[in-house]
């Protein structure tokens, strides 16, 4: 189990006022006891997760498509360190890189797979290139406003994903172009990685960000309106995909660099489009406030402020613009709201106040992405507390009591939209909400998220 005095507490102490409400959360600690006690049953409830996504069940799923379940499977699996159904494992990675370069959801969390695979084995060039190809696809499919969308797979004026032939040809001549991209990219990314090696003995010893993403709009396509949920995705997948590194030589390595402009639009879009209450809703449409967006805007800001104080300190030619400086200024006051809003709002039931934006339209699955939206934004804001509340022992007693007898989670469906839905749909939400679960009682963004990008000259959680 991680312990809470060695997560990211550094990037929070960076941001002033987040930093002075920090100060009252780790005034109170919970009895060792209590701690020891509810450390055994995250471990055992663990377990039977893991066991639950590593049954031999149908993994030819249509309902895969477009949902990111062999990036959650394969991200779970690894960062539980316990052992794992290797032959699983091994059919989500093969089955994740089968899929297309289309959707935020799934390259986002490509990357954070990437990076775990990258801690396992530092010198795969291939998982670095592949890292690589995700996090420029990131960078080219947001948009002018900052956020990002659902990516290519979706069409401008609410025509969907792949709805009716001309869409779906649109469609797959945009993922064919960015695949028709992207694939020599990852080539080029591997020869250059390559060529490196065999000047690794006059780059020293440390890391070295020789990786640089180039933008030239050939991934974009036509996109569609962005959302908060996409948005903060895909900041974790560019947090995790910044703070992989590739060895070349002994205690040499080599990491990627993002534009200092992504930064700088995904910082600008989140403080200006914050609510006057401190939360942030869905998107222009759904623009109440409520819990998984608004800790899903406290982690971004907070990870963004980490990647941009990174650029910063690894930019020996100064070329770092002033305008990113600035914007990370702002953070501080924008996550102190959030905050506050945070902790008025706070319940580890649901998520609080979704129904207020969406009305009868919320599935049960909200709980559990909300419960992992709370565990990025607390874990890399270094909270151990939203309040008065300990976070992760009331959702970790939480997620031991909902737990079902095979190990799974449940995922009801409460809406009208999705009554009738196919037994594929409700199989894969069930594993979608275990994922989710898993992920939370694990923190696993302690080990998505390294400690060296929010806070430099740390390494990840082991």
């Amino acid at each position: 189990m991680l312990s809470t005095r060695n997560r990211l507490t550094r990037p929070a102490k960076a941001l002033g006022l987040l930093a002075i409400l920090l100060v009252a959360d780790r005034l109170s600690v919970g009895l060792p006891n209590q701690a020891a006690d509810l450390e055994k049953e995250v471990q055992r409830a663990g377990e039977r997760g893991v066991a639950f996504l590593s049954k031999v069940r149908t993994i030819d799923n249509p309902y895969y498509r477009g949902h990111p379940l062999f990036e959650l499977q394969a991200l779970a699996l690894l960062v539980w360190d316990q052992p794992v159904d290797q032959a699983r494992l091994d059919q989500c990675l093969a089955r994740m890189n089968e899929l297309p370069w289309d959707h935020t959801y799934n390259v986002a969390l490509r990357a954070c797979v990437c990076a775990l695979l990258l801690e396992k084995n530092p010198d795969d060039v291939e998982v670095f290139a592949r890292l690589s190809m995700a996090a420029r696809f990131l960078a080219e499919t947001q948009l002018p406003s900052g956020q990002w969308g659902y990516g290519l797979a979706y069409l401008p004026g609410g025509q969907g994903y792949l709805k009716g032939q001309a869409s779906a040809r649109i469609v797959e001549q945009q993922v064919a172009a960015a695949t028709a991209k992207l694939v020599p990219y990852g080539r080029e990314i591997s020869a250059s990685v390559n060529a490196t090696k065999r000047r690794s003995a006059k780059l020293g010893k440390g890391t070295h960000r020789l990786v640089n993403i180039t933008l030239d709009g050939s991934i974009r396509g036509r996109l569609q309106e962005g959302d908060f949920s996409s948005s903060q995705i895909a900041a974790l997948g560019l947090a995790a995909a910044l703070g992989a590194r590739l060895r070349i030589a002994p205690d040499v390595y080599v990491a990627l660099s993002l534009p200092p402009q992504t930064v700088e639009r995904a910082i600008r879009n989140w403080t200006e489009a914050q609510n006057p209450d401190g939360g942030w809703g869905y998107d222009g449409a759904r623009k109440t406030s409520y819990f998984s967006m608004t800790a899903g805007g406290l982690f971004s800001l907070t990870a963004l402020h980490g990647i941009g104080e990174k650029l910063s300190a690894s930019d020996a030619s100064g070329s770092t613009t002033k305008k990113l400086a600035e914007l990370m200024r702002q953070v501080a006051p924008t996550a102190g709201k959030a905050l506050k809003w945070l902790d008025a709002a706070y319940s580890v039931e649901g998520n609080p106040r979704v129904t207020d934006a969406w009305q009868d339209d919320a599935p049960s699955l909200f709980h559990f992405y909300a419960l992992f939206s709370l565990e990025r934004a607390a874990t890399v804001a270094g909270l151990t507390k939203i309040g008065v509340h300990d976070w992760y022992a009331e959702g970790a007693r939480c997620l031991i009591k909902a737990q079902a007898d095979d190990g799974g989670w449940p995922e009801e469906t409460v809406t009208k939209s999705e009554g009738q839905e196919s037994p594929d749909a409700k199989r894969s939400r069930r594993d979608i909400a275990t994922c989710f679960a898993l992920l939370f009682l694990k923190r696993a963004t302690a080990r998505i998220v390294p400690r060296d990008v929010a806070t430099p000259g740390r390494e990840r959680e082991k």
